[in-house]
């Protein structure tokens, strides 16, 4: 929250700066017309040395996931169980369908409980660089954990799941045209629940790494106290909406707050507060 409130005082210290620099431009062009031409040659040669600084920096890739994952050939079966993705096969169906329009039917990938995927904890997003926030490119984690129990003592508690809660864009788009925008409408929360990758001779038609997410509502109903909007599951069929998305469509992690009512819950932690 504190990172939040730093963030909005930058926007609006940076948003004042703008304003100020503005009104000082208008009021001085009527002095600097004596230096136009010399200015003019100088801006013609700073803007060709930023297009040559921004020919020579190379693209750098946003999207980093471990090599080999941590798990291997596991049964869509066994996924469904280990992270309470109920809806794994038809959203997996769905999202190969769509990839394969123009496919025959004899080449459709043909996925059930048996089939084989390979499982990942993790994969690291860099953000996008805000010079009014920082000068520095930040790595954002996505995890997504399910529960295991402990292999030190028998009688001790599972370890508790991590699913990550992220933005992700709801339409394709090239990640060109998504830094040319900087809005919401294109946006939607949702909790990540496996990361996973196609095995075997599956992996041949669509090898990319995937994600299984759980939608929240879109950015509607705002709350005009602390000016965040209130999102809550996405429910069709009176169960969570569910897809199978590539992580180059999950933006960046974002972060929850409960709406308390009038009295606290006190059985809720960080491990089912979004249940």
């Amino acid at each position: 929250m504190a990172t939040w409130l730093n963030c909005q005082e930058a926007v609006c210290r940076f948003e004042g700066y703008l304003q100020w620099l503005e009104v000082r431009k208008g009021a001085d062009g009527s002095a600097e017309d004596e230096g136009e031409s010399d200015s003019e040659e100088d801006s013609v040669a700073e803007t060709k040395v930023a297009e040559d600084d921004e020919e020579s920096v190379p693209s750098l890739e946003r999207y980093k996931i471990a090599k080999k994952p941590p798990y291997l050939c596991v049964p869509i079966e066994k996924v469904i169980t280990w992270y309470g993705a109920l809806d794994f096969i038809e959203c997996l169906q769905d999202f190969l369908r769509g990839e394969r329009e123009d496919a025959c039917a004899s080449t459709a990938i043909q996925i059930h409980g048996a089939t084989n995927i390979s499982i990942f904890k993790q994969f690291k997003v860099t953000l996008l660089v805000m010079s009014q926030v920082s000068k520095k490119a930040t790595v954002d984690t996505i995890h997504a954990i399910a529960s295991q129990p402990t292999k030190k003592e028998p009688f001790e508690a599972e370890s508790p799941r991590s699913f990550s809660t992220v933005l992700t864009h709801t339409s394709r788009q090239t990640l060109n045209q998504r830094n040319e925008e900087h809005s919401l409408h294109d946006l939607a929360v949702a909790e990540v629940h496996a990361i996973f990758q196609l095995a075997g001779e599956h992996s041949r038609q669509y090898s990319k790494p995937l994600a299984y997410i759980q939608w929240f509502t879109s950015f509607q109903a705002c709350d005009n106290t602390v000016e965040m909007y209130t999102v809550s599951h996405s429910i069709h069929n009176h169960r969570c909406r569910a897809s199978v998305i590539s992580i180059t469509d999950i933006e960046q992690t974002c972060h929850l707050i409960p709406v308390w009512r009038v009295h606290a819950d006190y059985t809720v932690t960080r491990y089912n507060a979004l249940e």
